[in-house]
């Protein structure tokens, strides 16, 4: 047998070996080219598509916008993490998906609050952009520019439309034209103007 056909046969013979199913794939993953679904090897040094990537996400540090394993030891960027947010257990202050879904703790929520439709119980932000129900609103009333309906603080900031205004007018200084509450609390003379409004609830 010529060397030649030696090094062809030990070509062939290698090529059979890592033909098969790459459960045994026991070399470097990082020149893994085949399926990754059956990859069982260690993850971190894996380049392939994430798309099948099945084994655990610890050390997961390819692009994380196909990974479909379990996202609770995700520990990749999630600025493109775009699977179920229920399970992210990382900082959500990269969190730039839709916050529909966002179940973790708000507090540290720096996306739009716009769709935010969490608990606003610990919405910490600034509620300026905020458009969810206002009942449970808890923070500062100086920026609320939703609709007061069901604005529920302290009016004395309160610098929306007094139409709906329902709280304790006692420190209403809006424009008094509008003014629908209850007159219970008016015990001083009634303003003459709009001018001497703010001098009435003085």
């Amino acid at each position: 047998m010529t060397t030649e056909m030696k090094f062809r046969r030990l070509c062939q013979k290698t090529f059979r070996k890592f033909r098969r199913l790459p459960d045994d794939f026991t070399g470097s993953p990082d020149d893994f080219t085949g399926s990754p679904d059956d990859f069982t090897g260690s993850p971190d040094d894996f380049t392939g598509s994430p798309d099948d990537f099945t084994g655990s996400p610890d050390d997961f540090t390819g692009s994380p916008d196909d990974f479909t394993g379990s996202p609770d030891d995700f520990t990749g960027s999630p600025d493109d993490f775009t699977g179920s947010p229920d399970d992210f257990t990382g900082s959500p202050d990269d969190f730039t998906g839709s916050p529909d879904d966002f179940t973790g703790s708000p507090d540290d929520f720096t996306g739009s609050p716009d769709d935010f439709t969490g608990s606003p119980d610990d919405f910490t932000g600034s509620p300026d952009d905020f458009t969810g129900s206002p009942d449970d609103f808890t923070g500062s009333p100086d920026d609320f520019t939703g609709s007061p309906d069901d604005f529920t603080g302290s009016p004395d900031d309160f610098t929306g439309s007094p139409d709906d205004f329902t709280g304790s007018p006692d420190d209403f200084t809006g424009s008094p034209d509008d003014f629908t509450g209850s007159p219970d609390d008016f015990v001083r003379r009634l303003p003459r103007s709009p001018d001497d409004f703010k001098l009435f609830l003085k």
